[in-house]
């Protein structure tokens, strides 16, 4: 009787200990994703305790329908927490019941034939107080086996998958949970025939049973992990293939404005070569009395001359044809422009970096000032420069209207468009900075969003 009381302990010990490092795991695994993280110890806790609670239940509850009450009771919490991105939650959901499922399993049928292997032999027969202290050590193992194999998932998984705040597809969350899915029927399929051919093979079935068994287990937490894995490494490679076409596409941006440069400059020189004969035109015009046609001719070389230059003098020629297309881009829109940029005189600043910058950041500002005017009577965009010792600052402030969320991992905004190469504005911005040792810092205030980038000159 006491011995019975002794391994009633040892069991129960067992289940608390490895139902808390579950609770722990799966608080380690959810965080990451969640956009309120503070809160995420609420699901590591409501985990353990809901299992734990079934368990000690009179009225007895499979081992399936405690798991998924357990884990489904946890989505609910993870919802309530953060309720968007529904689908990477499921995806979440299923991949640590299916990881669980399979590490205790297979944990419990390796430990099953290391005890089994053991206890009868001749001499753990007659020692039960050794039986005792062999279920002890062998229920230990499995907790640390578990442990290991769902900590080890867990973490490879998070490390892996890099674009947590983004908005997980039917695609992807199909994809992704394949794996687990196909894992956990497999299961089901083996559980029937231990349950069927056990009772006709008997020792022999059981042992082909326990290979299988291990086998099937160790596959599909392998692939699990795998799979989350690769899919994010080609993720990751598509990302920054589009990020690449996005920058060859403002390098050829930046060459068209050199090009509207070089028109520029042959535009003037050809003002300056007609210019003796436009004024002898006029003198003529007056000479004759015909002030009226006299004004309209004026009138037509201010147009010319206007189209020719722009108003627009920010010291480099590029970044003034930068400058004017946005500018006009913002008068289309009924968007308010203002510019007191100049660019520095540095010869070690590459126009090139600076009209990444400038393109990048007054794209983004255009079109989210044009969104701010749809509801509002007026909207702006402002650039200017100025000299902070040797730091070069540039500063893009723009009308907007939304709420502004972070991307914790490469904190920068998180983009709510989808369309293809959306997104790397900043990211490119940043890239450009980083090159002269300097960076970005972005806030979001009163209905303006405020954009700095810092280059270093010296």
């Amino acid at each position: 009787m006491r011995m019975e009381f002794y391994w009633k302990i040892a069991a129960v010990t067992e289940i608390v200990l490895e139902m808390f490092l579950m609770g722990y795991f799966l608080y380690r695994f959810t965080k990451p994703f969640l956009k309120q993280k503070k809160y995420a110890w609420g699901i590591g806790v409501i985990y353990p305790v809901t299992m734990l609670t079934l368990y000690f239940m009179p009225a007895q509850i499979s081992n399936f329908a405690a798991y998924s009450i357990g884990i489904w009771l946890a989505f609910v919490v993870m919802c309530m927490i953060d309720r968007r991105n529904y689908k990477q939650k499921i995806f979440i959901t299923v991949t640590f019941y299916a990881i669980r499922w399979l590490s205790v399993y297979l944990a419990q049928t390796l430990c099953d034939v290391l005890y089994q292997n053991i206890v009868y032999t001749t001499y753990m027969r007659g020692h039960e107080n050794m039986q005792l202290a062999l279920f002890v050590a062998v229920n230990l193992l499995g907790v640390v086996c578990i442990a290991v194999i769902v900590g080890l998932s867990c973490y490879f998984m998070v490390n892996a998958y890099v674009y947590k705040d983004e908005e997980m597809t039917v695609k992807e969350l199909f994809m992704l949970s394949t794996p687990s899915v196909t894992g956990m029927t497999g299961y089901a399929i083996m559980q029937y025939y231990q349950t069927y051919y056990e009772s006709h093979a008997g020792n022999r079935a059981e042992n082909m049973y326990s290979i299988l068994a291990i086998a099937h287990y160790t596959i599909f937490l392998i692939l699990i992990v795998v799979v989350i894995i690769l899919f994010q490494s080609i993720k990751a490679g598509q990302e920054e293939k589009l990020q690449s076409e996005l920058l060859e596409t403002q390098i050829e941006d930046t060459r068209r404005h050199i090009e509207q440069v070089e028109n520029l400059y042959h535009d003037i020189r050809s003002l300056k070569h007609d210019m003796a004969n436009h004024v002898m035109t006029l003198e003529q015009l007056y000479e004759k009395n015909e002030i009226r046609q006299a004004k309209e001719y004026t009138d037509s070389l201010k147009n010319a001359l206007y189209d020719a230059t722009k108003q627009v003098k920010s010291g480099n020629p590029v970044t003034d044809v930068i400058l004017v297309e946005y500018q006009e881009k913002a008068h289309k829109k009924g968007i308010i422009f203002e510019s007191s940029f100049f660019y520095p005189e540095n010869e070690k600043l590459d126009a090139l970096d600076v009209s990444v910058i400038l393109n990048n950041a007054l794209e983004n500002a255009v079109e989210a000032a044009g969104a701010y005017k749809e509801n509002h009577e007026q909207s702006h965009v402002r650039i200017c420069s100025y000299r902070k010792s040797n730091a070069y600052m540039i500063e893009v402030v723009n009308s907007f209207e939304g709420v502004v969320e972070m991307n914790s991992d490469t904190g920068l905004p998180v983009t709510q468009k989808q369309t293809k190469g959306h997104g790397y504005g900043l990211s490119n911005i940043r890239q450009a900075a980083e090159k002269y040792y300097g960076g970005i810092d972005i806030r979001y205030e009163n209905d303006r969003f405020r954009l700095v980038v810092m280059l270093m000159l010296a």
